[in-house]
């Protein structure tokens, strides 16, 4: 029988990384619901708790699962929008103007904030 954690699941993005990694890997299915067991006594990534999350990931990099999280929001910038506000402007953004272009949010950021972005 699987008994589940009383605190809280993972988010659906949390979920959709797990599920990103494992194809990143190559892990087939079996393997993959092993690990989830291993490490979050689940077998659906659905029922793992923030420690199970921790656990899987820890296990996914060990394995050489890199996310591209900080590429996309840019890291760690003291005064700049943190990773968590990066990806709200992104989804106010696709909501807003009903595209996911992000050439034209920047052209648009730049625009109205007078902020440009230097050349990488």
């Amino acid at each position: 029988m699987n008994h589940r954690s009383t605190s809280p699941g993972i988010s659906p993005k949390q979920v959709a990384v797990l599920h990103v990694a494992k194809k990143q890997l190559g892990f087939d299915d079996n393997t993959y619901r092993a690990i989830l067991m291993e490490f979050g006594n689940v077998t659906s990534s659905k029922e793992l708790s923030p420690e199970g999350f921790e656990g899987v990931m820890r296990y996914f990099n060990a394995w050489g699962f890199r996310s591209d999280r900080m590429k996309r929001t840019f890291g760690n910038r003291p005064g700049m929008a943190t990773p968590a506000q990066v990806d709200m402007i992104r989804d106010l953004w696709r909501k807003w103007s009903g595209s996911g272009d992000e050439a034209a949010m920047n052209h648009w950021l730049e625009h109205t904030t007078g902020f440009h972005r230097c050349a990488s």
